[in-house]
């Protein structure tokens, strides 16, 4: 939280921005490094445009602005026929199918390319999200694409095609840190004593005078 902080009061500071410098000025600092934790491209694109929407005292260019590509945007963009995964390739930004997704984007709407980005990726999202183009066989009752949209790949999944299966993220478990694990087990002996408290009886400003002195007792471990 410091850090993003930090790093929203610096682009409240510049004031004019343009979206491609905002979106690089916010991943990493001048020495490389991610400015905020999990903060990754496709959370920066969004800040970025929330931040033009939401934010009137900031003015951000957005006409170079790239929507982030993913696994939900490629696959809808193979249904509709802006891609093919045959020829178009996704393997970062510039790749062929980037290049193509990006032009499309940019021809609909020259000034707000950003428009598409959230009807991309929440279509592609599963059922229980409200999405509809799943990755086999999708629901095309009430798809926002429907009356438009040529059903192209719907009995396969074209991103396994066309897509760089690294790009694809892996739900792996987190393994906490020993910090977090620190935090963790000191919450759960706070939330003994309180208990313990409770089951004495003890209520009031004896209760709010033990609760003060087990916090001063235990804020440095």
């Amino acid at each position: 939280m410091p850090r993003l902080h930090d790093l929203a009061k610096q682009v409240i500071d510049r004031r004019e921005w343009d979206a491609a410098d905002l979106i690089d000025f916010m991943l990493q600092d001048s020495k490389g490094k991610r400015r905020v934790p999990y903060f990754g491209i496709k959370t920066v694109r969004l800040a970025t445009r929330w931040l033009h929407e939401l934010v009137s005292t900031l003015r951000i260019e957005m006409t170079n602005y790239k929507i982030p590509v993913d696994s939900l945007i490629y696959r809808v963009s193979c249904r509709l026929g802006i891609i093919d995964p045959n020829r178009d390739k996704y393997f970062g930004e510039d790749s062929p199918a980037d290049l193509k997704i990006q032009s499309f984007v940019k021809k609909i709407f020259p000034d707000r390319p950003y428009i598409l980005d959230e009807p991309l990726w929440s279509t592609g999202r599963r059922a229980v999200d409200g999405g509809h183009c799943f990755p086999q066989n999708p629901n095309c009752y009430g798809c926002l694409f429907k009356n438009i949209c040529p059903k192209k790949f719907v009995d396969i999944n074209p991103e396994k095609l066309g897509m760089d299966t690294a790009l694809t993220p892996v739900q792996r478990k987190r393994v906490p840190t020993p910090e977090e694990r620190a935090i963790k087990e000191r919450q759960a002996r706070f939330a003994k004593f309180v208990e313990e408290l409770k089951q004495k009886g003890i209520k009031g400003k004896e209760y709010r005078k033990k609760i003060m002195q087990w916090y001063r007792e235990h804020q440095n471990k």
